[in-house]
């Protein structure tokens, strides 16, 4: 008996179609897949605006606090967020940084709170002096010259001179040693506002290794105190005001001098005393 062949031929006819249908399939469900996804990134960009749009989100305060010199306006025009702006796009660190560039600014905070208010804290420089070089200075407890201003603006300031040669400009800082004894000079004389206030203290001068001269109003008597223990010097010169007040000779003094270890020296045009 004979048997029948198979048809080779038929069978790889069947492969190919199951071949080509499996393939269809792949990437019908691939297409599928593409067109769920682009459907559902739709929906969530969709959404995404929506959430932008929504009233819940949107900017409707803006707390400011520890600013003592700027003023509520200039922060919030440094901010640059408007109102009705939605919170959500806010970036805290970018805000941060705009505040920060401001000369008055020390360090800033900026912090979300949701749903609609944005918090800012900031801690402003201090001002210890008022110093003169190229132009007048607001100087900071770092010694930084931070910001250009009047004298008048500030009249509870030292006005100290002596530092143009120096080449400083805004934003520099002071030299290390002469800062360290200006710092010495404030403390001894905050010691002695009652009686000695800035007001009548028209200027000190830096005289670099001879250290400070103040200058008293309203007639610039030059006062010498030099560069160290100025605690002691500070209360000499209490001293020596009081007698002259005393004997009514303080619009007489020309020149005081301190910068000694145990006394004062005073110049002035006294009456000579007379004999007996």
């Amino acid at each position: 008996m004979i048997k029948k062949k198979k048809n080779r031929y038929r069978s790889d006819s069947r492969k190919a179609r199951k071949a080509v249908a499996t393939f269809l399939k792949a990437i019908g469900a691939v297409v599928l897949s593409l067109a769920g996804t682009l459907l559902l990134s739709a929906g969530l960009v969709r959404g995404y605006h929506a959430a932008l749009d929504a009233p819940l989100w949107r900017v409707e305060e803006i707390r400011i606090t520890g600013n003592r010199h700027l003023e509520r306006r200039d922060i919030l025009n440094v901010l640059g967020v408007e109102k009705g702006a939605c919170i959500l796009n806010v970036k805290t660190s970018q805000l941060r940084r705009r505040l920060c560039a401001m000369p008055w600014v020390r360090h800033a905070e900026v912090q979300l709170d949701f749903p609609g208010s944005i918090l800012v804290r900031i801690e402003e420089r201090t001002p210890l002096a008022i110093v003169h070089t190229e132009d007048l200075f607001l100087m900071d407890e770092e010694g930084r010259l931070f910001v250009r201003d009047r004298l008048e603006n500030h009249p509870g300031l030292l006005y100290v001179t002596g530092f143009s040669a120096l080449g400083l400009k805004e934003g520099d800082f002071l030299p290390r040693e002469p800062l360290q004894q200006l710092k010495g000079l404030l403390g001894a004389l905050a010691q002695i506002r009652g009686s000695l206030p800035p007001q009548l203290i028209s200027e000190c001068h830096w005289r670099g290794e001879e250290g400070f001269t103040i200058y008293t109003a309203p007639s610039a008597v030059p006062v010498q105190l030099g560069s160290q223990e100025f605690d002691l010097k500070i209360e000499r010169l209490q001293m020596v005001l009081r007698v002259l007040a005393e004997r009514e000779w303080l619009n007489l003094v020309t020149r005081i001098d301190l910068n000694y270890p145990d006394r004062a020296y005073v110049e002035g045009r006294f009456p000579t005393p007379k004999g007996t």
